[in-house]
């Protein structure tokens, strides 16, 4: 019986001191203080693209983090996450995207689309994709 509590206490107390969902980068906290650095793919749709900043300038305001914009090609923002320069890359991805093994993908936020991120950067993926659950109907 003895045991038995002991386990249970000891487990209790790894959960409340783990820092669940893990941020890798600490790239979630950090935007608190520094800008969240974001991609957007340059395209001829630049409705999608306005929509997809419109949805990541709301997520901003309401987590009340900081956000820093650049423009590339699919190819060069890429580069660019992979190499720890930027936080997350937006131009209408789907789940079948060829960057899925070199990218974390979030949920989609309209039933089709996602956002890429820096692998390991479980945090931000979790609340990105908690603002997503409330702005679906």
């Amino acid at each position: 019986m003895k045991r038995k509590l002991f386990f249970i206490f000891f487990t209790c107390i790894f959960l409340v001191s783990c820092d669940i969902p893990y941020d890798s980068g600490e790239t979630f906290k950090k935007s608190h203080v520094s800008p969240l650095r974001v991609g957007l793919v340059k395209s001829s749709d630049t409705s999608q693209i306005t929509f997809e900043k419109q949805l990541m300038n709301q997520f901003i305001q309401q987590k009340k983090l900081k956000v820093q914009y650049k423009e590339g090609t699919e190819s060069r923002l890429m580069h660019l996450l992979e190499s720890d320069s930027l936080d997350v890359v937006m131009g209408r991805f789907t789940k079948k995207t060829i960057w899925k093994k070199k990218a974390g993908l979030t949920a989609p936020y309209d039933k089709k689309h996602v956002w890429l991120i820096k692998k390991g950067e479980n945090r931000l993926l979790f609340e990105i994709e908690n603002y997503f659950h409330t702005i679906k109907p």
